[in-house]
């Protein structure tokens, strides 16, 4: 028998299978579906983690750039491609696909918790210690 709601389940069993909607609310949206602002959070997560992956080489074209204006133009441009491609190779689209399914997962486990945390409150399960 399906509950009153209609759905066979109410969290979904994969986060990212394209199927799976939050059946409590009516026009639900996919869980995997983000919003312009987790988009960008996506986005600044890709590029920090670029960022880390890439110190040493970020390191060595700041200090290129050190007391120098306009001439850091021509005097750093190895140190700028060396920064570049290596920024471009830590910021592909897999990367951000990885750090989508990261944020997606950890969005899944939240809401989960949320919705364990009210069905307590509620007094729909035990409360644990």
């Amino acid at each position: 028998m399906l509950p009153e709601h209609g759905f066979e389940h109410d969290q979904p069993t994969n986060p990212l299978h394209s199927n799976d909607v939050y059946p409590q609310k009516s026009g639900a949206v996919p869980l995997w579906f983000l919003s312009p602002k987790e988009e960008n959070e996506v986005r600044e997560e890709t590029r920090r983690l670029a960022r880390i992956a890439c110190a040493d080489v970020l390191k060595v074209f700041s200090e290129c750039t050190k007391g120098r204006t306009v001439s850091m133009l021509w005097a750093c441009r190895i140190e700028k491609a060396s920064m570049m491609d290596c920024m471009a190779s830590h910021s592909t689209m897999e990367d951000f696909d990885k750090a989508r399914d990261e944020f997606v997962q950890k969005k899944a486990d939240l809401m989960a918790e949320n919705k364990e945390r009210l069905a307590r409150e509620r007094g729909e399960l035990p409360k644990s210690n």
